[in-house]
């Protein structure tokens, strides 16, 4: 082989497989972070549905029912493992951890009745709102919701638990996808360092390489590469939050308008549901991602709303669009008893007016923020590992050109670098 065909292959090798290298470790990074990412992502929509109950059990036993003796709290948990069919069991608990009611008998599979952590009442903060905690026994997640009675506190506990087995096919789905991205992404990193090698890089007999050109050339196209794979792994996670998100909001919104549809098919008109505006406080209350609930009646007219920090009800209120157009905004129809309307339309379907929940963008934004800065974080800490392999590869190459004993020893142990950030 000609020399300059040596100096090529000991060149363009070493910084392929430095690249390889510094996007497995990026990919590493990122794959490490699914778990709880996507963890969240599965209970939230739980958490949705054990606070509905909670809430519900809670109107039962605010006026002196015993919690022992709650009538159709079967059904109740019933019509959630319905609309949840991944869920292995629903309990409710008693502070010492004892089951007062379950779905169906509990299996060694799903660990101790006693999943209660001793500091669990003490999690809801200030504002009283309930503190989900979701916690591992063995192979199983227990989502846990507190049950609280007025002059007495935490009476109860309910706990909703699901398979492990559950989450790692989620996270066994989007690391087949951040894979294919990583194939990708490594792969085009490869031909462009390739290219530049080639264009770039003298490659001349008894001519030492320019390794200052060689520190600047792989550098660059290192950094893009992961760059571009930590952005589309990025936008992969925000798309998935505001999914989830939307979902959580719609399925809430779903059991708001089954509660005043409920009220509506007994003959109550839709501007005479009285206290409903407390529901909708401590819906907010409980739910960060909603900062406004409203009903509007099919003249546009806004007959209820609830918002931190806003009036009761709109001056000038918007007309009502057949569907909503707004991304944070989810437009529900309120059936009920038919009511003469001006729209025929409407009548016939007793359609008496419309639910609007809107979606916290600040909530949204927050979340997307805290995404972004631990891609960030990840890129950061990727680059300085990149940063040590290139040092590495400067070093390897360097070595490739006679040197004298003292200067070998001294390269020898600068070879150490990347080995000891990967200890750290």
């Amino acid at each position: 082989m000609r020399p300059e065909n040596t100096s090529r292959v000991k060149l363009i090798v070493p910084s392929v497989i430095v690249l390889l290298l510094s996007q497995v470790f990026i990919a590493g990074l990122s794959v490490n972070s699914l778990h709880k990412i996507y963890l969240d992502f599965l209970t939230s929509s739980y958490a949705v549905a054990a606070k509905d109950m909670a809430r519900k059990i809670e109107l039962a036993i605010r006026f002196g029912k015993p919690l022992e003796k709650l009538l159709g709290i079967d059904t109740l948990f019933q019509d959630s493992k319905e609309k949840y069919p991944d869920l292995l069991n629903i309990r409710m608990l008693k502070p010492d951890g004892q089951v007062i009611y379950e779905l169906r008998p509990s299996g060694p599979e799903q660990g101790a009745a006693s999943v209660i952590p001793s500091d669990f009442p003490k999690k809801n903060d200030e504002k009283g709102e309930k503190t989900v905690e979701v916690l591992r026994r063995q192979e199983i997640y227990h989502l846990l919701v507190p049950v609280q009675k007025a002059g007495e506190g935490w009476v109860g506990t309910l706990d909703l638990s699901f398979g492990r087995q559950l989450l790692q096919a989620r996270i066994g789905v989007i690391v087949g996808w951040s894979l294919k991205v990583l194939t990708v992404t490594a792969v085009m990193g490869t031909l462009l360092l390739l290219l530049c090698l080639v264009k770039f890089v003298p490659f001349k007999p008894d001519t030492a390489l320019p390794r200052k050109r060689i520190l600047v050339l792989v550098s660059a196209i290192l950094i893009a590469a992961q760059i571009l794979y930590a952005g589309i792994i990025t936008n992969r996670f925000r798309n998935d939050y505001v999914d989830v998100t939307r979902n959580k909001v719609m399925t809430l919104a779903q059991m708001i308008r089954e509660s005043v549809e409920g009220l509506l098919g007994k003959g109550i008109k839709i501007d005479r549901l009285v206290k409903i505006e407390f529901m909708f406080e401590e819906i907010i209350r409980n739910t960060k991602e909603v900062d406004r609930i409203s009903i509007i009646d099919m003249d546009g007219n806004e007959l209820y709303r609830v918002a931190p920090g806003q009036e009761a009800a709109s001056v000038n209120p918007p007309e009502v669009p057949d569907a909503s157009s707004d991304a944070y905004e989810l437009l529900l129809p309120l059936r009920g008893q038919a009511m003469p309307t001006a729209s025929v339309g409407a009548a016939q379907e007793g359609v008496q007016g419309h639910l609007r929940v809107h979606i916290s963008r600040q909530v949204v934004a927050g979340a997307v923020r805290s995404i972004l800065l631990d891609s960030l974080t990840v890129v950061l800490i990727s680059f300085l590992f990149s940063l040590e392999l290139v040092i590495f590869l400067l070093i390897f190459l360097k070595r490739q050109e006679p040197q004298p004993v003292e200067e070998q020893a001294s390269l020898t142990y600068m070879l150490a670098r990347p080995v000891a950030f990967l200890y750290l």
